[in-house]
């Protein structure tokens, strides 16, 4: 009896963006779910570069900078005056720049009208496609890139 890992479950897509810093990783939003399930069970180049597309034309922020950027303004507000849920939206919204994003490694999310102003700037996206291989004679799965695709930001109008 011969088994096979070659399945959907084998099959796994990443998605980048090329930042100034070099590419970084970004967290497909759940709304493509759909389209990631499509690409997982039938990989196919033309499916990867209209996934590319759609990326391409979101915005992209890094939430754990964010997240300091916004307990660095915590920590400058008087400790007598109360915070309200007033005070945390304009803390929320105000763009602080003292703090640089330092790691490359952190996960871009899609950035909705909140964080539009806190977007990374970018110039392509890239989408892999990969598969878990398991060379004959070992117990070892190894991931394969089975192919990629590459999408340049549309110019802003």
């Amino acid at each position: 009896m011969f088994s096979t890992i070659d399945s959907e479950a084998a099959r796994f897509v990443h998605a980048y963006v090329r930042t100034h810093d070099g590419m970084r990783p970004i967290h497909i939003p759940s709304e493509l779910d759909k389209r990631i399930a499509e690409l997982r069970a039938a990989p196919n180049q033309q499916l990867a570069t209209e996934l590319a597309k759609r990326l391409a034309q979101r915005s992209w922020f890094d939430p754990q900078l964010r997240q300091a950027q916004l307990a660095e303004q915590l920590r400058a507000q008087p400790h007598y005056q109360p915070m309200t849920a007033e005070l945390l939206r304009e803390m929320r919204r105000a763009t602080n720049n003292s703090l640089a994003s330092t790691s490359t490694t952190n996960i871009l999310s899609a950035a909705d009208a909140e964080f539009v102003s806190h977007a990374i700037p970018f110039d392509l996206v890239r989408v892999e496609v990969w598969k878990q291989t398991m060379r004959a004679g070992t117990t070892q799965l190894e991931p394969r890139l089975l192919f990629f695709s590459v999408c340049p930001v549309p110019e802003k109008k």
